[in-house]
């Protein structure tokens, strides 16, 4: 009965959700349901990216033995966050894995797979190799330094690489993996209206009180340009051509 019920739940992380008791919203099944994927993952403030990154942290730790899985985020209580939801999702599991390490920001399994918290620093994330899956949070506002020094970690494995944030500006590399349709990633965008738990009163506050470029760049995943700059992205982008080689090359 035990062996049957362990497979049933690997077939997908939402099975983690549902048997923690978690209300899954249709984005988040989506995503879940395709969770060996590249993600590119635009969602809403507070619409439930966490819980998401936690059951795929805690789903590929539990049936991809012996690898690690690294969460990372500009600033490190952004990944310890995911991490702490997904040690909260392995305490309510019928016939959890048995833990060999259970720490702050680290915690390893039975099956030799670890969960590891990383801080947000590109020069001391490099040690880690052979990762199972990497995520990273609020993406938008994490430097392409940091990137580069994630990528090469599932080198060896194959496996995916999730790129979760809200909307900032347009910049980066979320923002230009947003607008690159020819980037291969499964592509997920979640808005305030997609999330009932975000209530129609709260954003209406927020809307009166915010700046509109701000509020829809918040819950409405537009990425917007912040209204006090003297010359928009659009413009400054227009400035460049591709044809004509500069002075300095």
């Amino acid at each position: 009965m035990l062996l049957a019920h362990d497979i049933a739940r690997g077939l997908s992380p939402i099975n983690i959700l549902e048997e923690a008791g978690v209300p899954v919203l249709p984005w988040q099944r989506r995503c879940l349901d395709n969770w060996g994927l590249d993600q590119h993952v635009l969602v809403t403030r507070h619409g439930g990216k966490s819980s998401v990154g936690a059951a795929m942290a805690l789903h590929t730790a539990m049936y991809v033995p012996g690898r690690p899985v690294v969460l990372v985020g500009r600033a490190g209580r952004q990944s310890v966050e995911i991490f702490r939801i997904a040690r909260m999702l392995l305490d309510k599991l019928k016939s959890p894995p048995r833990l060999i390490v259970d720490g702050a920001a680290a915690l390893e399994l039975e099956n030799r797979s670890r969960i590891l918290a990383l801080p947000g620093d590109s020069t001391t994330v490099r040690g880690v190799s052979g990762a199972s899956a990497v995520i990273v949070d609020e993406a938008a506002y994490v430097d392409e330094e940091m990137l580069v020094a994630l990528e090469p970690m599932l080198s060896t494995s194959g496996g995916p690489l999730w790129l979760m944030s809200t909307a900032a500006g347009k910049r980066g590399f979320f923002f230009d993996y947003f607008r690159d349709k020819s980037v291969d990633f499964f592509r997920t965008i979640a808005t305030a209206d997609d999330c009932p738990h975000i209530s129609r009163e709260f954003l209406d506050k927020r809307r009166k009180r915010w700046p509109e470029w701000y509020f829809r760049q918040e819950f409405y995943c537009e990425f917007r340009d912040n209204n006090e700059s003297a010359f928009t992205s659009d413009l400054i982008a227009r400035l460049f051509s591709p044809e004509v080689e500069p002075i300095w090359a």
